[in-house]
């Protein structure tokens, strides 16, 4: 592993919050230091575009605007809530954390293993949430910042996941956690992300991915089911008709694809319908 002396570290803090001062993104999360707040926030950046997530993050949050609100909808207005977002499962994970969070009596812990315990918070999501919410400096280390620890203390050996942390914590300078980390990521994903992009004084258009859902796989046909069914309750038959069968999926495959959405909570059967889940 690269060494990275003090003198280097002090001298990346200085001139990376320099540049966010002048270049930084000025986002909607970045201005509240609610922790369910950031929780949506963070969940919702999880493989998804920020472009994507800012008018879903402002919609959900005015339809469920804080941890009650979500813990007792219903789990289809939840799903439906999501739509756009892809990975569906994220929302069900959300909605199950404001559940714990809300029926602990003191609500939010601000302690790393507690947060990581809550259902869909790893390592990463876990420490942003004590960075920006609760102000602990904390390490956490997803992409960007990997990109930024390789090019600030280069090394030609594959660093392990707790290698970056290591460097992470010694990168972070001590009482400036939240916005160390907003700074690190935007200088990641503006100059260091490939192709570089040097025109920093003016609005960026970052060129969305695709998505990579490969047409027929599972992941492509839950999703399709899943936004048929946040239009109208529907029969299997009807439902295999609009998504599986004009790709030429086997009837079998489909069925027990249905039967996996329903024992993971994301539908239930009402007589001959199938619908999105409406309990929480």
């Amino acid at each position: 592993m690269s060494t990275l002396t003090r003198r280097r570290a002090e001298k990346l803090q200085a001139e990376t919050l320099h540049w966010y001062q002048d270049y930084g993104r000025r986002l909607p999360w970045r201005g509240t230091s609610d922790p369910y707040q950031i929780l949506v926030s963070e969940i919702m950046l999880q493989q998804t575009q920020v472009s994507r997530v800012i008018p879903k993050y402002r919609a959900f949050l005015t339809q469920f605007p804080t941890v009650v609100h979500l813990s007792r909808a219903s789990r289809a207005s939840v799903i439906t809530a999501w739509q756009g977002l892809g990975y569906n499962r994220r929302a069900l994970y959300l909605q199950r954390a404001a559940q714990i969070i809300g029926s602990n009596p003191g609500g939010w812990i601000p302690d790393l293993e507690w947060l990581r315990s809550l259902p869909g918070i790893g390592r990463y999501t876990a420490g942003a949430v004590m960075n920006f919410a609760f102000g602990i400096d904390t390490p956490a280390v997803d992409t960007n910042v990997k990109r930024f620890i390789d090019w600030a203390a280069p090394s030609r050996e594959r660093r392990t996941e707790n290698e970056y942390y290591l460097l992470a914590k010694r990168l972070m300078p001590p009482g400036q956690a939240r916005v160390w980390l907003h700074a690190v990521m935007d200088y990641s994903a503006l100059v260091l992300r490939k192709p570089r992009r040097r025109l920093l004084g003016s609005t960026l258009r970052v060129p969305s991915r695709s998505s990579g859902v490969f047409v027929g796989s599972n992941r492509y046909l839950r999703g399709r089911t899943i936004d048929q069914l946040r239009h109208s309750a529907q029969t299997l038959d009807e439902l295999f008709a609009r998504v599986a069968a004009p790709i030429n999926v086997e009837r079998g495959r489909y069925e027990q694809l249905i039967s996996t959405l329903q024992a993971e909570g994301f539908l239930e059967q009402r007589g001959q319908l199938l619908q999105l889940q409406s309990s929480a």
